[in-house]
């Protein structure tokens, strides 16, 4: 049985009674909210400093957007395939990220609380210098999982298979990693703190032994 460990704790996400939401009602430091967005196309679309409250983005096309500074609040987004997300130092609260394929995602100095992914498939994605509170990943695949520098707390994975983390510098409270399957796990002056299972630290032995110094004999 497992130890018990602070989880990520969520407010119920109620998304009732949306309008529908059009291109023209969202850019640059603009302020959508009660819209649900459907297929809608924003590529290219300069959203520096936009906010979305109590909205739904399903399908919507993302490519080469601009998010810089954007906020996203009490929101669902859904079925999203970007190739590449722009949004560094844009803010998540009470987020529920679904069903989606990023290629890369570029969230350095972002701010994460009450945030789910789940049925993602995620290539790049860059989380450095960012701030997360109450994450959790769900069944995702993630190729590369950068963490450097990033603090918080109650960040898990369940089921998840991640090729490569790296955690230079990460001070994150309660970071649960016994859900994600690692293959590759980069700066272990960020572990301090972080719970594993007894097999993935006997596959980790040889990393450890590395980084000390500690020659294994016999």
């Amino acid at each position: 049985m497992r130890a018990a460990l602070p989880a990520p704790r969520f407010d119920p996400l109620l998304l009732d009674g949306l309008a529908e939401g059009y291109a023209g009602d969202t850019g640059a430091r603009e302020h959508a909210e009660g819209l649900r967005f459907d297929g809608v196309d924003l590529t290219g679309a300069d959203l520096t400093a936009a906010s979305f409250s109590e909205c739904v983005l399903d399908g919507v096309v993302l490519e080469r957007a601009q998010l810089r500074a954007a906020s996203l609040v009490e929101s669902r987004l859904e079925r999203l395939d970007v190739p590449g997300l722009s949004a560094p130092r844009s803010r998540w609260r009470s987020i529920e990220l679904a069903s989606s394929r990023l290629g890369s995602a570029e969230l350095y100095e972002s701010t994460f609380e009450q945030v789910r992914i789940t049925d993602c498939k995620l290539g790049y994605v860059n989380l450095r210098g960012a701030t997360l509170r109450d994450v959790l990943f769900e069944r995702c695949t993630i190729d590369e999982l950068d963490l450097g520098g990033a603090t918080g707390s109650r960040v898990a994975f369940t089921d998840c298979d991640v090729r490569s983390l790296e955690l230079p510098g990460a001070r994150i409270q309660d970071l649960d990693l016994r859900g994600a399957e690692l293959h590759v796990l980069g700066g272990l002056d960020g572990l301090r703190g972080v719970a594993l299972t007894e097999l993935q630290l006997s596959l980790m032995l040889p990393l450890f032994a590395e980084h000390f110094g500690v020659r294994i004999l016999g």
